[in-house]
């Protein structure tokens, strides 16, 4: 799961970015936070079938079949989590049996879009290295291991 991420990291990156523009500008110019949530299924599973049960207002942003991010407007990192919850249930019952990895971070923890992606998928790699699957993970809940 790790390799193909680390692999294809660098497209990654710029297809979010390219998607996250609009919730940039907001930010920028109209201090409208945003969150970004980023899933991926230990299979190759379809997760672009979570497009129906998002808000309106988010975007679905397709990386690969098992792997999305989801920007999710005006909202602080409670509600991001919320929000994430519910597309997150919605979808386990369509993959149960599956491992499912989320990860979420909200754009006012971090000072620039490029800051905010990497932190995206570090927690994400943080999340799979510790077999967390089904929660979902955010800053608050990494442990930073000094030795």
């Amino acid at each position: 799961m790790l390799t193909s991420i680390h692999k294809n990291r660098h497209e990654y990156d710029q297809i979010i970015i390219t998607n996250l523009e609009e919730f940039i500008y907001r930010m920028n110019r109209y201090n409208i936070e945003y969150a970004v949530s980023l899933s991926l299924c230990d299979k190759d599973f379809d997760l672009s079938k979570i497009r129906s049960h998002k808000r309106k207002t988010d975007k679905l942003i397709i990386l690969e079949n098992n792997l999305i991010c989801i920007a999710l407007d005006a909202v602080n990192t409670e509600t991001a989590i919320k929000a994430t919850s519910n597309l997150q249930t919605d979808f386990q019952t369509q993959c149960f049996g599956h491992k499912l990895y989320t990860c979420v971070v909200n754009s006012c923890d971090h000072e620039s879009e490029f800051e905010l992606i990497n932190y995206l998928f570090y927690i994400l790699e943080y999340a799979i290295s510790n077999n967390m699957d089904g929660l979902i993970i955010d800053q608050t809940q990494i442990v930073f291991n000094d030795n």
